[in-house]
């Protein structure tokens, strides 16, 4: 078909036998310039260049039970990011301990800054659960992030009561493991809370608590709440509700 056309538009009588066949080509060449600009856009712009500039790393909680279950929905909402043409890489992390919680910042830290080493995209931690309090002490303790997204997360591990809660921390930490009990780095990027209204495990005022402190030092927190009881997205519902959310907050 290309070939027609421009055989027809460089024709040697190109324009010369109507004024209306003259139009019909200018038509034509103009498809063809417009056509060329774009292989030409497509050839020289990669296609990892015309996704969305954050590269997204799902932080969740690794504690022996639920394990299976919350990797599978951890790809669920991975996978529904992608669609929207986020780059994104999960990582999980078992805090149960004093010791495994340190060695847990450090892990994603020095993964943070592995990823991020290229300087291509705006790094974005989503943490679930555990994996909102971790996201936030990396970027506290000096990972190089544009922003903190907590999904049905953990703000005070001290202040956990549930026993699901109990198991997967190992021991009863104390307040040293609270958002907000001491002032947060002057570098910590903005940080956006979603909630369930009636989390099952965790209750909606830890993330109230932790809004407020973080705002009363001067730094940018929003929270979101959603009207279920999904402790994150832990089924086709809850994974729409969470996505669209978290979607909003990116």
């Amino acid at each position: 078909m290309l070939r027609r056309i421009l055989g027809f538009v460089v024709s040697p009588s190109f324009g010369q036998r109507s004024p209306a066949l003259g139009r019909s080509r200018g038509l034509a060449a103009v498809v063809i310039v417009a056509m060329a600009a774009l292989v030409a856009i497509l050839i020289a712009v990669p296609i990892s260049d015309l996704r969305r500039p954050y590269l997204v790393i799902i932080v969740y909680p690794l504690d022996g039970q639920s394990n299976i279950r919350v990797q599978h929905w951890t790809r669920g909402l991975a996978a529904s990011l992608e669609r929207e043409h986020y780059r994104v890489e999960t990582c999980g992390y078992a805090i149960s301990g004093p010791a495994a919680r340190a060695a847990a910042i450090v892990k994603l830290k020095r993964r943070i800054s592995i990823v991020s080493s290229g300087g291509r995209d705006s790094v974005v931690l989503v943490g679930w659960s555990t994996g909102a309090w971790l996201a936030y002490r990396a970027a506290d303790e000096g990972a190089p992030v544009d922003g903190i997204v907590g999904i049905a997360g953990l703000y005070d591990l001290a202040g956990s009561r549930h026993p699901w809660v109990r198991r997967g921390l190992g021991d009863i930490p104390d307040n040293r493991y609270s958002i907000g009990h001491k002032q947060p780095s002057p570098h910590l990027p903005r940080i956006v809370m979603i909630q369930a209204r009636d989390d099952r495990f965790v209750p909606l005022a830890q993330a109230q608590s932790a809004c407020d402190s973080l705002r009363l030092y001067g730094h940018s927190a929003q929270l979101i709440i959603l009207p279920t009881d999904r402790h994150g997205p832990m089924d086709p519902e809850s994974l729409v509700m969470f996505r669209s959310a978290l979607i909003e907050a990116l």
